[in-house]
C-alpha cells in the first residue's frame, strides 16, 4: 500500500493511499487546488473518508462533491458540514473498490467524529487511520500501517502555557481533544504490532511538539520504521 501526505497539521490535513487499484483521500482539509498539485494532477479517487467537520479535515469536500468524487462520513458529520455525502455507520463494512473501510468513534470535540480501520483486498494489508482524538478505547489486529496523531508533548504544552506562548483555554482544549505523545505510545504498546511495516506520526502541533524526538521515542518503543509528517 502506498501513502502519500498532502497535507498534516492544524493548516490542513489530507492524505492519499492506494493499492495499485483503487485510491482514497484521507480527510480534505485543502482547497482542490493543492490536492491536484500534491497528486500531479491525478485525482481520479474513489471515495474520500472524511473523520469529522472541523474545516482542517474537511475543508475540500464540496468541491470533491462537484466533481463527481463520493464523499463518506458518518451522519452526525455530514449534517454538520451541510452537504450530501454517503453516510457510513460505525462497526460496518462498506467496500469502496478495492478497500473495505470500518470506522470506528473516537473522542474529539465534534459532532459524530470516527477514525477508520481499512483492508485492501488487492494487497490483504490493513491501514489504521487515528487522528483528533485524546485517546483510542479499542484495540486492532493485523495491522501493517499506522497513522496515528501524535499531536503534543504534554510539558511542552504547559511550558507554553506558562511562558504565554499559547492561551489556557487553547491548552485545554488541546489536551482533551488530541493525543498526547505519551498517550500515543500507550495506544501502540497496547496493541500486537507484529505485522506492522510502518508507523506514520500525524497532525503534530507546531508549538508543541518535536518531531525528531517523537520519531526516535516511538522508534524506541515500537521497534517499527516511522515515519513523520
Amino acid at each position: 500500500m502506498d501513502i502519500q501526505c498532502i497535507s498534516s497539521g492544524s493548516k490542513g490535513n489530507a492524505y492519499r493511499i492506494t493499492d495499485g487499484h483503487s485510491t482514497l483521500l484521507l480527510d480534505c482539509g485543502v482547497s482542490f487546488k493543492k490536492i491536484q498539485v500534491a497528486c500531479n494532477f491525478n485525482t481520479q479517487f474513489d471515495g474520500c473518508l472524511i473523520t469529522h467537520e472541523h474545516q482542517d479535515h474537511c475543508k475540500g469536500a464540496k468541491e470533491l462533491l462537484r466533481r463527481g468524487i463520493d464523499v463518506y462520513a458518518t451522519e452526525g458529520t455530514l449534517s454538520a458540514m451541510n452537504i450530501n455525502g454517503l453516510v457510513i455507520h460505525t462497526e460496518h463494512t462498506y467496500d469502496i473498490g478495492t478497500f473495505e473501510v470500518i470506522a470506528f468513534d473516537i473522542e474529539h470535540d465534534a459532532t459524530e467524529p470516527v477514525g477508520f480501520l481499512i483492508y485492501s483486498t488487492a494487497t490483504n494489508e490493513k491501514l489504521l487511520y487515528l487522528t483528533d482524538t485524546c485517546y483510542c478505547r479499542y484495540t486492532f489486529s493485523d495491522l501493517n500501517y499506522i497513522m496515528i496523531e501524535c499531536n503534543h508533548d504534554k510539558e511542552m504544552l504547559i511550558d507554553n502555557v506558562l511562558n504565554k506562548n499559547i492561551y489556557p483555554d487553547l491548552a485545554k482544549r488541546i489536551l482533551k481533544s488530541h493525543m498526547s505523545l505519551d498517550t500515543c505510545i500507550e495506544f501502540l504498546k497496547a496493541n500486537n504490532l507484529s505485522k506492522v511495516k510502518e508507523i506514520y506520526l500525524i497532525h503534530l502541533s507546531n508549538e508543541n511538539s518535536n518531531a525528531n524526538t517523537f520519531k526516535t521515542e516511538i522508534q524506541k518503543v515500537t521497534g517499527k520504521l516511522v515515519r513523520v509528517f
